[in-house]
């Protein structure tokens, strides 16, 4: 079976006013993907929302909208989400430092009977020397010599990918909680309402290896609680 993987970050910059940084992955069989992408567009329909789905643009108005594919994506078996927070005080910003979490957030997750095909969100940061790398340190990890586990790592841009989409919403409201953000009412009520469906307190423990569907790692940080 073959999987995919949608990756995108938040509040990563170094010098921002945000303690923690949030990259994250959607992870999603291919047989799967057309079904998800015509319900998706089918509920944006039913809201008559056009443009991207993203953690900035929920609002009140929105809520309705933003609340019912929280729903679907807890609801939908297909779809799992794992992420990885770090302090960015105890970060070294080395030019690279985005690929190592990248490493980390894939790492764990895939499975070496399985075959992925990952797409990292397109910035213009982005070198293609450092994706080879980042392929080539998993491809070593998992033994992987003909590149039948990890197949391929690219980039897409969000505004044509639902999945890169998706991983926003999801990332932006861990990273909002773990900020101690609360300038929103609206992102306050959608962050109470994943807590609720992946039965949890707060973000602010990582998440057994055994937790597939919404899966943390607090990386850099002593304060929490790491289990992996």
């Amino acid at each position: 079976m073959e999987y995919h993987i949608f990756i995108d970050e938040s509040r990563y910059l170094e010098h921002d006013k945000f303690k923690y940084m949030v990259i994250g992955g959607i992870w999603i069989p291919i047989d799967s993907i057309g079904e998800v992408k015509s319900r998706i567009k089918e509920t944006k329909k039913k809201y008559n929302l056009f443009g991207e789905i993203k953690w900035t643009h929920l609002s009140p108005s929105s809520i309705l909208f933003y609340r019912e594919i929280i729903n679907y994506f807890f609801d939908n078996s297909e779809l799992s989400f794992r992420c990885v927070t770090v302090n960015k005080e105890n970060l070294s910003f080395e030019e690279d430092f985005y690929y190592k979490v990248c490493y980390q957030l894939l790492i764990k997750k895939i499975q070496n009977w399985l075959s992925y095909r990952v797409f990292l969100d397109y910035k213009d940061k982005y070198n293609k020397d450092k994706i080879s790398t980042l392929k080539r340190c998993l491809t070593s990890s998992l033994s992987d010599i003909e590149e039948e586990i990890v197949n391929d790592i690219n980039t897409v841009k969000s505004e044509n990918s639902i999945f890169i989409q998706l991983c926003d919403l999801l990332i932006g409201a861990v990273g909002y909680e773990r900020n101690k953000l609360n300038t929103s009412n609206a992102k306050l009520e959608i962050v109470k309402l994943i807590l609720k469906r992946a039965n949890r307190r707060n973000f602010n423990y990582s998440s057994s290896l055994k937790e597939d569907k919404f899966n943390i790692f607090n990386m850099f940080d002593s304060k929490c609680k790491n289990s992996q």
